[in-house]
């Protein structure tokens, strides 16, 4: 049987600092990032959409699929009062086709129970995101706003960055900017406190800052935490006039003795709406 790795997101509270780096404006260009990311996170954190979430093993002798578990949730983009890290709730109510019995409010009475549920709120959050996960992977990190909590105002301070390169995204002109996590303790570690140092690449709009792909990337850590990547693509939204995640890949490439394993993921987002209020998820229409 395939070791349980994990990987969790320590709860930081970060400062917003500076970010800068040698080259033809980079500088203004991620002063921009961290202005439009101001703005757009303020945005985000009031939507729900419908999550469908495809996981997979590769069996590393065999190269063959051997599991693989599809989930249908509403998931919201959420911030807790007086934390600064994202969290996804999933409000998961279709696993490998059934539905599951009981969900319906779940999630929305847990955050209803106000200020005073909320000192275990963000655990008790995860935890019900992980519950239908597949193994080998043990994993906190599977949201699309990952890299957002590190290229915001609050953690771009904690990067290098440099311009990679410039590419053409649904018509817009894009510059590739490759960061690296320096500071310690990073913003992701294991369930044992090790840093796992954040490393990858965001897709910009130079104009105005707008994040177009971002894909964040962990190496194998000495703890046996797996080899990560995670990409994650943003495309306009005309219900909601903004552009929103609409997908996002994983891999994580577990290393044993003999063999090498693979989780894959594909998430894709749709049905973009309103929250009700701020401690309420609108169902989806079914």
């Amino acid at each position: 049987m395939a070791r349980v790795h994990t990987l969790i997101v320590a709860l930081l509270l970060g400062a917003t600092g500076h970010a800068g780096a040698a080259g033809p404006r980079l500088k203004d260009v991620l002063a921009r990032v961290e202005s439009y990311l101001t703005s757009y996170e303020a945005q985000l954190a009031t939507l729900v959409a419908e999550e469908h979430y495809e996981q997979w093993i590769v069996d590393g002798p065999t190269g063959s699929e051997s599991s693989r578990r599809a989930l249908t949730s509403d998931f919201g983009f959420l911030r807790l009062p007086g934390r600064s890290e994202w969290l996804g709730l999933r409000d998961t109510f279709i696993v490998d086709g059934r539905q599951v019995p009981e969900r319906q409010g779940r999630l929305d009475r847990l955050l209803a129970e106000g200020p005073a549920g909320q000192p275990d709120l963000a655990r008790r959050i995860v935890d019900e995101n992980a519950r239908y996960n597949l193994g080998i992977v043990a994993r906190t990190i599977n949201v699309p706003m990952l890299a957002l909590d590190l290229l915001g105002p609050r953690n771009l301070w904690r990067v290098s960055a440099r311009k990679r390169g410039e590419e053409d995204i649904d018509g817009r002109k894009a510059w590739t900017i490759a960061f690296e996590e320096h500071e310690r303790p990073t913003l992701v570690r294991t369930p044992r406190g090790q840093s796992r140092p954040a490393h990858g690449s965001f897709a910009v709009d130079p104009a105005d800052g707008a994040i177009l792909r971002t894909e964040i990337a962990f190496d194998r850590g000495g703890d046996d935490s797996p080899e990560t990547r995670i990409v994650v693509r943003y495309r306009r939204d005309d219900a909601v006039d903004m552009l929103v995640p609409v997908e996002m890949q994983e891999l994580y490439r577990t290393a044993e003795t003999s063999s090498t394993d693979e989780l894959h993921a594909l998430a894709t987002y749709t049905n973009f709406r309103q929250f009700r209020s701020s401690a309420r998820i609108i169902p989806s229409p079914r």
